[in-house]
């Protein structure tokens, strides 16, 4: 069973959808046009995606895509997209019951430049359990394992403080999942 929140994908927008996807995770509104408002923001391309410099800079257009989204959807975010994708960070999110959007070279389900969402963690050996926009299916990514997946960048987006409505934004917990 795939989680409640999870947007799913149509044509190149997987890294849009997996963004919304968290958005709503936080509690923006499900009638908000998240991916729409995302898209625009990246200057995304129907056949191509996301520039590779939508994902440039210390805070990139998806970051304040992603940001500009979540205000219309009722909620306060703070994004930052990261090249340098550290594990630690990862399962500080998680921890914390929110899923990080990862961009791969090669996501788990064997598809190039694809994202997916981590949503839950285990240690030995360092494993990501992913939720795929496309299918709604889980997948294990083994951290610096190219073969189950290679992640380029990792999108982090939390609850900021001031949200419109606080009483919406919840914890995206594991148990929703599989």
């Amino acid at each position: 069973m795939a989680h409640e929140w999870l947007v799913r994908n149509y044509g190149p927008r997987c890294t849009l959808v997996c963004a919304a996807s968290v958005l709503r995770c936080l509690g923006a509104a499900e009638d908000a046009p998240l991916v729409d408002t995302i898209a625009h923001c990246t200057g995304f391309r129907e056949r191509s995606g996301p520039p590779v410099l939508a994902y440039l800079g210390g805070h990139s257009a998806l970051d304040r895509g992603i940001e500009r989204a979540a205000r219309l959807g009722g909620i306060r975010v703070r994004s930052r997209t990261r090249f340098v994708v550290r594990w630690r960070d990862i399962i500080a999110s998680l921890d914390a019951g929110v899923p990080v959007v990862l961009n791969c070279y090669r996501a788990p389900s064997r598809q190039w430049s694809h994202s997916v969402l981590a949503v839950d963690h285990a240690t030995s050996p360092r494993r990501l359990l992913t939720l795929d926009p496309n299918d709604g299916a889980y997948r294990w990514l083994t951290w610096l394992r190219p073969a189950t997946g290679w992640v380029c960048t990792a999108t982090f987006i939390t609850a900021g403080a001031g949200a419109a409505d606080v009483g919406r934004a919840q914890r995206c917990d594991r148990a929703d999942g599989p």
